[in-house]
């Protein structure tokens, strides 16, 4: 499917490839479980993401991001999923500190 999608672009024009896209995403997201996708998708594109910015950015993204996500993600499991996380969380970070200081 791949090698066709590249076939049918590689001759098409920037407004043949825009139209086609405009016409085709709205059917392609009906069929898209977004919240299954994500999980399995944002461990991919986060390490894509960062191996493309500088450490600085990287820890700018981190402050800002963390915090959010964690209460976001913390907010909505229960005491025992979250008493889980923390100790997932304090193993890793002990882990990380040992290979990395």
């Amino acid at each position: 499917m791949e090698k066709i999608v590249e076939h049918m672009l590689a001759g098409m024009s920037d407004e043949e490839k825009q139209s086609m896209i405009k016409n085709i995403m709205p059917k392609v997201m009906e069929n898209i479980n977004i919240a299954e996708m994500m999980p399995q998708m944002m461990p991919e594109m986060m390490k894509n993401c960062m191996n493309n910015m500088s450490s600085e950015e990287i820890m700018k993204t981190m402050h800002e991001v963390m915090p959010t996500m964690m209460d976001n993600c913390l907010s909505s499991m229960t005491k025992q999923e979250r008493e889980k996380m923390f100790t997932f969380c304090h193993t890793m970070l002990k882990e990380m500190e040992e290979k990395f200081l």
